[in-house]
């Protein structure tokens, strides 16, 4: 059944603030996800990680064996970005030891336990190896970003502006006799493109840089 000019404008203007609550909401995720201060400590450690496998890998190379321990590294060897503790064995960005083990087939396990500090885990509890899969999933979750101020504002607001969009629209996409979906459309168009513009740079704003 085809829709009455009426019906159209009421479907397309909901649509519309749809799209903007949609547009704040992804802006706002992706932020909180990415903020620098939930990804520097990460990042860090995974460096370090990288760092201490080439060093080892090095060290087999010179001595004909794998390290004991990640303090029998040499010196010269070190990388100057690693942070070491009182006994020189090299930690993460939390300030925790980095675990070395070396295997019965002779490869090893080098791992950083993250935020946490224990094995396994999810989000920012996301074990760090130099595998770079590992850092990729070392980021905030849903569950970690729930209830955040900054997010929850970031909510509203969209809802808000989602709600102003919609309202606009409907006014805005009065009929004409003339070409009564063409206005329609065109009113759509302008108010829902500015709409989601602001709605993202809104987003971002109500999020801390981590600075």
């Amino acid at each position: 059944m085809r829709m009455t000019p009426r019906q159209f404008r009421v479907a397309t203007s909901l649509l519309s603030g749809l799209l903007v609550v949609a547009a704040g909401l992804i802006s706002g995720w992706s932020e909180a996800r990415g903020m620098s201060v939930y990804t520097l400590r990460p990042r860090w450690s995974h460096a370090q990680l990288q760092d201490l496998e080439r060093a080892i890998l090095a060290h087999r190379v010179t001595h004909g064996a794998l390290p004991v321990e990640l303090a029998a590294l040499a010196p010269p060897a070190r990388s100057p970005s690693w942070g070491v503790d009182d006994s020189g064995r090299p930690i993460d960005a939390w300030q925790r030891p980095i675990h070395y083990s070396v295997r019965e087939d002779g490869t090893f396990l080098l791992i950083s336990y993250a935020q946490d500090g224990e094995p396994g885990g999810v989000g920012l509890d996301s074990d760090l190896t130099p595998d770079p899969r590992t850092l990729a999933a070392c980021r905030r979750t849903y569950a970690d970003v729930r209830g955040d101020a900054e997010l929850d504002a970031v909510l509203h607001g969209s809802l808000l502006a989602g709600a102003l969009t919609a309202l606009i629209a409907y006014g805005l996409g009065r009929p004409t006799r003339t070409s009564p979906y063409a206005r329609i459309g065109a009113s759509l168009v302008v108010v829902t493109v500015g709409a989601m513009g602001l709605a993202a740079v809104l987003a971002v704003l109500d999020l801390p840089s981590g600075h």
